[in-house]
């Protein structure tokens, strides 16, 4: 289908979009800019598997693991900040931070929320992930 005046047509779904729009309204799938970059909305990554090697995302701050304070204050132990894909693991994924607070290696739970198996106190949840462009490109 040829699409109109101020649309363009998703490669992967074939859905009508706008011309300006950044990302598929129907899937999600980022388009190719004229300058040749890619821009990435705002909105959380809903399929973390859809990850690859290699991948920039940005941890959203107040989520993943957590326990709770003798005050009773929710205190999370994931630092809100960049990182890259390593590895995808079946619960999980394995990525390193990009600097600042984030250096280091780290593994990122993603399966359903559940109670610690090491420690009562401590939560296992998902983490709210957003995708950005490769900051050193």
């Amino acid at each position: 289908m040829k699409p109109k005046r101020g649309q363009k047509v998703c490669k992967t779904c074939d859905e009508i979009n706008g011309a300006r729009a950044f990302t598929c309204k129907k899937c999600g799938e980022p388009f190719k800019m004229k300058n040749g970059a890619i821009k990435y909305g705002k909105k959380p990554i809903e399929d973390w598997t859809t990850l690859s090697e290699g991948d920039c995302f940005r941890v959203l701050s107040r989520s993943g693991d957590y326990y709770y304070s003798k005050s009773g204050d929710k205190v999370h132990f994931t630092t809100a900040g960049k990182y890259r894909v390593k590895e995808i693991h079946q619960e999980g994924i394995a990525c390193w931070g990009m600097g600042g607070r984030t250096s280091g290696y780290y593994y990122l739970y993603m399966g359903e929320e559940k109670q610690s198996e090491s420690d009562s106190m401590c939560w296992n949840s998902p983490h709210k992930l957003v995708r950005i462009k490769d900051p050193c490109r």
